[in-house]
């Protein structure tokens, strides 16, 4: 049994570390990785990204945070900084108000407000071409126009808008600004965007290029990759990553601060060092930008310590409701209500109840089943919410079948209607997640490149007639889905029979659709997964292998042509485990253990089961060598960090040898 975090390709799961540098306090994570990957911690939110105060503020001295201290909290103490952080997003104004009294004319004084306004109301569109419009003004003075330049690289790069983004970014550079303040912050920034557009090479060369770093560049690349998840360092290079990391969140430019204030905040969050996170935002409020870019950690620190601190959570998540906009930060996976709460209490009013509900059980059974067309299916719910009135779960619904009707504008609006129904309903949360991974794939530069290759590798696959009864829901799907799911399958093309005469069977769902509405799965209504560091409800899961039957998101499927994760194949590979010969299944133990005593994992997750390890390298082996690296770990890296499971996973996807007789590589 298992579960695949969602995560968008900037936040692939967090990498594994363990030991101490030798110090007791410090910014830089050093406990033990292993949690589960993040819920929704991405950086690339449009506020999140915006690396600079909105009108003017001051600083107050950055405090860093010791470890010991942290650990002595008690939930009293984690009561009061959630007080304090609830305090400041009460007072906090709105970016919607701001964009509307904050001036826009290129040689304004207020531009930069109503830029960064922008960016954190979510319209990022707007903040784009404003950044375009007014670098290329000559009334635009230097400084000012390098500061813009970068505000609206960041909206360009929430949007997809990967070569749009690399312009004003390399604007924002310009050598000519090198002394001007904010300068290593804009570096650092765009370092970061290089390094998942471009490639490392990239963004070691651009660091390589600013010498105010005061240690050598390749420290300050290998700390900002290791707390983003994307690299490990053996306990000889913590000591040095940690020491830089603190020094500029003391004394460096407020823009490199703050970037690197949430990468640590977001890194303990997902590590274990749950209090260590929340002390380090609630004592630093006055020392960060004036933004909501801190609430997906402090969210995560309190819900990952379990049940004991949902009510936590909660009172924050409240706080922060009215700041939220349908390209903000919003759980998914982490609930502090099941949904029997929502439907009995929480949300009682704002869901379907009775003969309603009945009704909209029997509109889903019907589509479902094929019995009605997706746009049956939306008329059906649309004249049931004229009648009811505004429902979540029945909004939900119409998001999901408007986004397989291929009509993402109405999906958002309805999806963001249901939360605002019922902000505790995360199923319309990961269908607005949903809507914008699509939205960033429509806009990315190599798109039409992708599905070329696509389409090359369909046609070079073979898959048996066994596919359409493996995916249940195969012949439901549009000829394009369809596409997309032999893609994403196409490392168990020569496995699909196998997996299907042993009664494995895989079905692709939508957004609207907790785990437990799939048939032979009620059982999971409401469970929790009780695991330190997660207690995600199961019924929130993208990904999930659950006896015979395998339960993934439909978007994960088809988003994986531009770099999402490839959910499928991990959730396969499951499977694949679990109906292996036992010398097979030895052999993949053996890999593990390998790989623990080296302590070399491609992520955190990886590490934390020899079934996570075999299906995360699936997960990665699925990626060909030569991909762009948006879609972060590769083939490559097994090839050259873990040579057993690279070999193993070559064998088994030429499919030329029993696996009876599949020799353990040594």
């Amino acid at each position: 049994m298992s579960s695949l975090l969602r995560a968008p390709l900037w936040l692939v799961v967090v990498a594994a570390c363990s030991g101490s540098s030798g110090a007791t306090d410090g910014a830089l994570g050093r406990a033990e990785g292993g949690a589960a990957p993040a819920d929704d911690g991405s950086l690339r939110g449009a506020d999140a990204g915006v690396p600079s105060c909105l009108v003017g503020c001051s600083r107050s001295p950055f405090e860093l945070v010791d470890r010991d201290q942290a650990l002595a909290l008690t939930h009293t103490d984690q009561a009061a900084l959630t007080q304090t952080l609830t305090r400041y997003l009460t007072a906090l104004p709105k970016a919607a108000d701001l964009v509307v009294a904050l001036e826009s004319r290129c040689g304004s004084p207020e531009l930069l407000g109503h830029a960064e306004a922008l960016a954190r109301a979510g319209r990022t569109a707007s903040c784009t071409e404003l950044a375009e419009r007014c670098t290329a003004d000559s009334d635009t003075p230097a400084q000012l126009r390098a500061e813009l330049a970068f505000i609206g690289g960041t909206c360009a790069d929430t949007e997809g808008r990967n070569d749009v983004a690399a312009v004003l970014f390399r604007a924002a550079t310009d050598p000519s600004t090198v002394t001007a303040p904010g300068f290593a912050g804009r570096v650092m920034g765009f370092a970061r965007f290089l390094s998942t557009t471009e490639g490392p090479a990239a963004a070691r060369e651009l660091l390589a290029r600013y010498p105010g770093w005061g240690v050598p560049a390749e420290t300050v690349y290998r700390a900002l990759e290791y707390l983003a998840g994307r690299m490990t360092l053996p306990e000889s290079e913590r000591g040095a990553a940690a020491a830089f990391v603190d020094a500029q969140l003391v004394g460096g430019d407020p823009r490199v601060r703050d970037q690197l204030f949430r990468l640590q905040a977001i890194y303990w969050a997902d590590h274990e060092e749950w209090q260590r996170a929340l002390l380090l935002i609630a004592n630093n409020l006055d020392a960060i930008d004036p933004t909501t870019g801190w609430i997906g950690a402090a969210y995560n620190s309190l819900y990952r310590q379990g049940p004991s601190n949902f009510d936590l959570a909660r009172e924050l998540y409240r706080a922060y409701l009215p700041h939220a906009h349908p390209q903000a930060w919003v759980p998914t996976q982490f609930n502090t209500y099941d949904y029997s709460q929502l439907y009995r209490d929480a949300c009682a009013g704002s869901l379907l109840q009775g003969q309603e509900l009945a009704r909209y059980h029997s509109f889903v059974s019907d589509w479902r089943s094929g019995a009605a067309s997706t746009a049956a299916t939306i008329a059906r719910a649309q004249a049931l919410l004229d009648q009811s009135g505004t429902r979540a779960d029945l909004l939900t619904l119409l998001g999901s079948m408007h986004e397989l009707a291929g009509d993402d504008d109405a999906a958002r609006q309805a999806y963001w209607q249901a939360h605002g129904a019922c902000p505790f309903y995360n199923r319309a949360h990961d269908g607005l997640y949903s809507v914008r991974r699509r939205t960033r794939s429509a806009q990315l530069p190599d798109r039409a490149q992708q599905l070329a290759q696509l389409a090359r590798a369909v046609a070079a696959t073979a898959f048996p007639g066994e596919l359409a009864s493996y995916v249940q829901n195969f012949s439901a799907l549009p000829e394009e889905g369809q596409r997309r799911v032999r893609y994403a399958l196409r490392y168990w093309a020569p496995w699909i029979a196998r997996l299907s005469a042993g009664g494995y069977r895989l079905y692709l769902k939508q957004a609207f659709e907790l785990v437990s509405d799939i048939p032979s799965l009620e059982g999971l209504r409401d469970q929790r997964v009780n695991t330190r560091g997660d207690y995600h409800l199961i019924d929130e899961d993208p990904g999930r292998s659950q006896g015979q039957l395998a339960v993934v998101d439909l978007s994960y499927v088809s988003e994986h042509l531009f770099g999402t994760p490839n959910a499928a194949a991990h959730e396969l590979a499951h499977q694949f485990d679990a109906a292996a010969p036992q010398s097979l299944q030895a052999c993949i133990t053996t890999l593990y253990q390998r790989a623990r005593s080296a302590g070399v994992f491609a992520d955190a997750y990886a590490a934390t089961s020899r079934g996570e390890y075999f299906a995360q390298g699936v997960t990665h082996y699925s990626v060909e060598a030569e991909a762009a690296a948006t879609f972060g770990i590769t083939r490559q890296w097994l090839a050259e960090h873990d040579v057993g499971l690279y070999s193993l996973l070559r064998t088994i996807g030429a499919a030329a040898t029993p696996l009876e007789a599949i020799a353990c590589p040594q």
